[in-house]
């Protein structure tokens, strides 16, 4: 409203004003189905050129719904015609594919953008965007966890560090197939041991309960006793072992 009648009061909006307003409605989105194109209608009519931060806005409010095809859009047009997408503008389309359905395609698309990035980009992804693409991978049945886990794999070669959300998306993709993959429990028990001891990585609540749950869904003979092992070391780090494991342990004995 108070956009409309700048006008009206001789003062012509200018780039700060317009993205400011973008990014109201960005913010707006995660609770208002319009926003995302109320944000575009007000880029597509702005008086001046819109910058980097004006299109992200607008992706963002996109993103914040799962609304991908379109943040996507706006991306290759911004790549084509300027203005020049920065890291976030990269990372909130990736979000926005973390959010899309089908999972397996979404997945796809956001890998694919996250190696175009320094072509494209002449920028390398930074640990926010790898995190979005774990995401993506980690809501794909069966093979998402195997792709996760690779693609984290291959931080260090793009000069990022995985960081300790990084590296529960991880644990909680291995805890959703470990039911059927008799690997996952290894691999998440390594994968705790590498983010504490290599990475010196503090694990959270977050990162216990992926291993647990893992442990507790497989069908490993002695997961009561690696459970127990994963509570005491919970208890020793000072975390609090509420009673979704202590009846996830009773489970066990039946």
């Amino acid at each position: 409203q108070w956009l409309s009648k700048m006008r009206d009061y001789g003062v012509e909006p200018n780039v700060i004003t317009y993205t400011t307003v973008l990014s109201a409605w960005s913010k707006q989105a995660p609770n208002d189905p319009s926003a995302p194109q109320r944000a575009h209608d007000i880029l597509r009519q702005m008086s001046c050129q819109p910058n980097t931060r004006s299109y992200t806005a607008v992706i963002r409010a996109y993103a914040e719904q799962g609304r991908a095809k379109e943040a996507q859009a706006l991306l290759e047009e911004m790549l084509h015609h300027g203005p020049t997408p920065d890291v976030y503008t990269f990372s909130s389309v990736l979000y926005a594919w973390s959010k899309a359905n089908p999972p397996l395609e979404a997945a796809k698309k956001a890998e694919q953008l996250l190696m175009r990035m320094p072509e494209i980009h002449h920028q390398l992804p930074n640990v926010v965007c790898f995190g979005n693409v774990l995401l993506c991978w980690s809501r794909v049945y069966q093979q998402g966890a195997d792709r996760a886990e690779a693609i984290l794999r291959t931080m260090k070669q793009y000069g990022v560090e995985p960081n300790l959300f990084c590296i529960n998306i991880v644990l909680n993709a291995l805890a959703k197939q470990s039911h059927m993959d008799e690997t996952a429990v290894p691999r998440a028990r390594a994968l705790l041991q590498e983010a504490r001891h290599l990475l010196h990585l503090t694990p959270d609540e977050y990162t216990y309960r992926a291993v647990f749950k893992a442990i507790a869904s497989s069908s490993l003979p002695d997961r009561k006793q690696l459970a127990l092992e994963i509570i005491q070391e919970m208890k020793q780090q000072g975390l609090h072992v509420n009673s979704y494991y202590t009846d996830r342990l009773q489970s066990m004995d039946k």
